[in-house]
């Protein structure tokens, strides 16, 4: 229980208000972050299944992850756990990153248009 003469010296404006410390208030500077890693700060899980992974995807392109990742449970009981879907997925999505060839006629986003080149054909016209 707090006492008068401790609540006398926490009001506002009092010598011990002053001197409390503000560690908590301050933040410390942080390094600006620099990008993405390239380095893997953990073993890869799916390293070792990895091989039969990419059979299965190249059978079946479109299959889903958690599919794949309850196929694995099942042949290797207590090995993956579902926490590492994303994990999985990640990977699956490389996989398909790393094979997928620009299709003829596919309008790309708007991002990957010259603009400088409409604005010219818009200044001239």
């Amino acid at each position: 229980m707090i006492r008068a003469h401790e609540l006398a010296a926490l009001a506002p404006g009092s010598e011990l208000e002053r001197t409390r410390r503000t560690y908590r208030t301050t933040k410390k500077p942080r390094k600006p972050f620099s990008g993405p890693r390239y380095w893997r700060t953990r073993p890869d899980p799916f390293a070792e299944v990895w091989q039969q992974l990419q059979e299965q995807l190249e059978q079946n392109p479109f299959s889903e992850t958690k599919e794949l990742l309850q196929q694995l449970q099942q042949r290797y009981p207590e090995q993956f756990k579902d926490g590492q879907l994303r994990t999985l997925q990640r990977r699956v999505k490389a996989w398909r990153e790393a094979r997928s060839v620009p299709c003829p006629g596919v309008i790309l986003p708007v991002d990957s248009i010259d603009h400088s080149a409409v604005r010219t054909a818009a200044s001239s016209a």
